[in-house]
């Protein structure tokens, strides 16, 4: 029997700068947020139940869209240097050693704290949807295969990742971050402005014709980055790449904030054995079963803390009680990420 070709639902094609330029149509900010947060909460559920192919550990030194959208839901501040290398004005990089800390809450913040969420967005459909194409065009899978058991099926997701990509590149939709991101870096670069002449850098005269070419520039100020046409592999690249220091830096701190706290529970372990040889009984008949329960305990806790410390450089810590035993102690872990969920229907829903 000759077997039928499959043809998947195939992406159209991406907005482009032309299409935004014309377009007049914006839309609330708020409304775009919960767009997005919508559409990534749904992506993210369904990955976290998949079972067709292993999806990669969460680790929150590694830029994927789990990791951003945990970083927007806990109002960390991304890096400000665009995505890609921009020439005209453009706003100061962070500063590669200034960790992130949580600032606003996700329907508080700006809309322009969206744009690398959004990125991530088009990077996940497009490999969902290119690895999808590839197992039905090699007969891995048939149309009718569930994602998971009781889930959607392979032609349901692909109506599923259709939609959600033809509302990412809604001209509204994009009208609104493009200008929203532009507007974040206008302010930005006013602020540098501002600071070098209050520091003496530049004279009044500098600072009126400064301001006066950002006035009538400023919509040279790149606002989005038009990527809908580059390949997944290549946002993931550019999204590292722009994470890069910041994450080395938060995970870093992290790492030192971790090794503290070891080594104070260290200091408090061989503060107790040292009270305990001074001051113990020679004749209480017990004392040598006691010494060597209190050092088997302190060895099965430096080995524990050992383990939790490299986990920490993996970025895989967890809340645990550590048993010490007389000396027993919660090690908490760092900021927790928030998990992301979602109910059956935003899972299902083709």
């Amino acid at each position: 029997m000759q077997s039928t070709t499959i043809r998947p639902i195939p992406l159209r094609i991406a907005a482009s700068q032309a299409d935004i330029s014309a377009c007049n149509q914006t839309y609330p900010a708020d409304a775009v947020k919960s767009t997005l947060l919508s559409i990534s909460h749904s992506l993210l559920a369904t990955e976290s139940r998949l079972t067709l192919w292993q999806q990669p550990t969460f680790d929150r030194f590694s830029v994927s869209l789990r990791m951003l959208h945990d970083r927007f839901e806990r109002g960390c501040p991304a890096p400000s240097s665009p995505i890609v290398p921009q020439s005209g004005y453009t706003s100061s990089p962070q500063s590669p050693y200034q960790v992130s800390t949580p600032q606003t809450t996700p329907m508080t913040g700006s809309l322009s704290d969206c744009e690398d969420m959004y990125y991530a967005l088009l990077w996940t459909i497009q490999s969902h949807h290119q690895v999808l194409t590839v197992r039905l065009e090699n007969t891995f899978n048939v149309p009718s295969d569930t994602l998971y058991f009781g889930g959607p099926t392979i032609s349901e997701f692909f109506t599923t990742l259709c939609r959600f990509w033809n509302d990412l590149n809604d001209l509204g939709l994009v009208k609104t971050l493009d200008e929203a991101i532009r507007s974040v870096r206008i302010a930005r670069i006013h602020d540098s402005i501002m600071a070098q002449w209050e520091r003496g850098d530049i004279r009044e005269r500098q600072l009126a014709a400064l301001l006066s070419d950002l006035d009538r520039q400023g919509h040279t100020v790149k606002g989005l980055a038009w990527i809908n046409g580059w390949a997944p592999s290549m946002i993931a690249a550019e999204l590292g790449e722009k994470y890069r220091a910041l994450l080395e830096a938060e995970k870093a701190g992290m790492k030192g904030k971790k090794k503290k706290k070891v080594n104070n529970n260290d200091l408090r372990y061989d503060s107790r054995m040292e009270d305990m040889l001074e001051n113990h009984d020679s004749s209480d008949e017990r004392w040598p079963a006691k010494a060597n329960k209190v050092q088997s305990y302190g060895k099965q806790t430096r080995n524990t803390m050992a383990r939790k410390e490299r986990n920490w450089d993996n970025g895989q810590d967890q809340d645990r009680d550590v048993d010490m035993g007389p000396f027993s102690v919660a090690i908490p872990s760092g900021t927790p990420s928030s998990g992301v969920t979602a109910t059956p229907h935003d899972a299902q829903d083709p």
